[in-house]
């Protein structure tokens, strides 16, 4: 049993997963921990084998098999009270390498009561080199490398909270740039709310999100700014169907001066109907973007009405969940300078963008349960359809039209 004092529990089992540019990456993962509290260990090590690899990716004649690519992929997650009389008061340390990306964190977590957490950790994450911006699904929105990494101290605070027909958790966090100067240029700090509730009310499930973000510094990662649709590029390394492309289609990726795309991660700002649109604003005769910037603000909802459908297919109810809603999102962030050779290249304004607001219907399909493998998480699929936003891109005006987005998890 885990509470046998006279061992330390740790599990063994394989893990496979692929990209286009790895192949199948074939490897082990171990979990364990001594009486479900000491010595936490989550970690994984995979051989990019190249089987499957893609054409684009392949050695060229003569060259060694990983000249490349890394051969070997890793992380490791630990995480221990500092003290055995203080069990809530522990120290995490995190690090891995993988699919192109350095991620490094260590800090304390403190479970103050059963509804407040406090955190506190430093991080710093690099692309080692060019090859390794292959993995990303928008390479331009990358910044930090060996020579200039993202490096920064965090400190949140998560709240949760219960209420008459509902749930509740904020959480307030702020960032601050550290080791600032020739080790890591960047010098990007902000303090951030996100409060996100969940109603009831009858047989609708009303969800709403509240989020805004105040940064200040001019040399800015570009990976960890806020960004106007969805996650920025350090959220979507920690979803293993986001953080390296063959997963998303590739006609779903880049950002466009013209029009909207069709792929959008939940994070950031949430305006789902501006995926990959580069918003741009007209300021005192010049053309400005809202893609992504320093500070910004947004509200969320969502309403479901799925319970409405009783209908259940024996095939699917056991596996499958469908969540039926219909959502609204508004929101603007702070204007950027933008190259018009080069989008992804910004420097931050003191001028504020346009509300945009965009609303419609979405479906989410969880697998909830994948049989034998029982240790398999849940995996969300969503479609969303903006049928209307309120300032139409320059190459499809219509406000009201039909549009799509696609992502993995809820938007919020």
């Amino acid at each position: 049993p885990q509470t046998d004092r006279r061992y330390y529990r740790l599990y063994v089992r394989p893990d496979v997963w692929w990209n286009p540019i790895d192949g199948i990456k074939a490897g082990a993962h171990a979990e364990g921990d001594y009486l479900g509290t000491l010595c936490k260990v989550d970690a994984t090590v995979w051989w990019n084998t190249h089987v499957l690899q893609e054409d684009a990716y392949l050695s060229y004649n003569g060259d060694a098999p990983y000249k490349t690519y890394a051969p070997l992929n890793y992380t490791f997650n630990f995480t221990t009270p500092v003290v055995i009389s203080l069990p809530k008061l522990q120290l995490q340390l995190n690090s891995r390498f993988l699919d192109g990306a350095y991620y490094h964190r260590g800090g304390f977590n403190w479970q103050m009561t059963d509804k407040n957490l406090v955190q506190a950790y430093a991080q710093s994450m690099w692309r080692p080199n060019s090859n390794a911006y292959d993995y990303l699904i928008n390479p331009g929105d990358w910044s930090s490398s060996w020579s200039r990494p993202n490096t920064s101290i965090n400190l949140s605070w998560a709240h949760n909270y219960t209420y008459f027909r509902g749930t509740g958790k904020y959480t307030l966090s702020a960032r601050a740039p550290l080791l600032n100067g020739n080790l890591s240029p960047s010098n990007y700090s902000y303090v951030q709310l996100e409060s996100i509730n969940n109603n009831h009310l009858g047989k609708l499930d009303i969800r709403t999100r509240v989020f805004g973000r105040f940064g200040m510094g001019n040399s800015l990662p570009q990976e960890s700014l806020l960004y106007l649709a969805g996650a920025s590029p350090e959220e979507m390394m920690e979803n293993k169907y986001t953080r390296s492309i063959g997963f998303v289609p590739t006609n779903y990726e880049g950002i466009s001066r013209y029009d909207v795309n069709h792929f959008q991660q939940g994070g950031g700002l949430n305006l789902r109907g501006f995926a990959g649109y580069n918003a741009p604003d007209e300021r005192n005769g010049k053309v400005l973007e809202g893609y992504k910037a320093r500070s910004g603000a947004a509200i969320n909802m969502e309403v479901g009405f799925e319970n409405y459908i009783p209908y259940k297919p024996r095939l699917t109810r056991n596996w499958l969940h469908v969540n039926l809603y219909g959502f609204a999102d508004a929101g603007a962030t702070e204007l950027s300078n933008y190259s018009t050779a080069n989008v992804y290249s910004i420097s931050p304004t003191t001028l504020w963008g346009d509300l945009r607001i965009d609303a419609g219907l979405g479906a989410a399909f969880t697998i909830k349960s994948w049989g034998v493998f029982e240790k398999a998480k849940p995996l969300t699929l969503r479609i969303d359809l903006p049928l209307f936003i309120n300032r139409a891109p320059y190459s499809n005006n219509q406000y009201a039209t039909f549009r799509y987005v696609v992502g993995v998890n809820r938007a919020f």
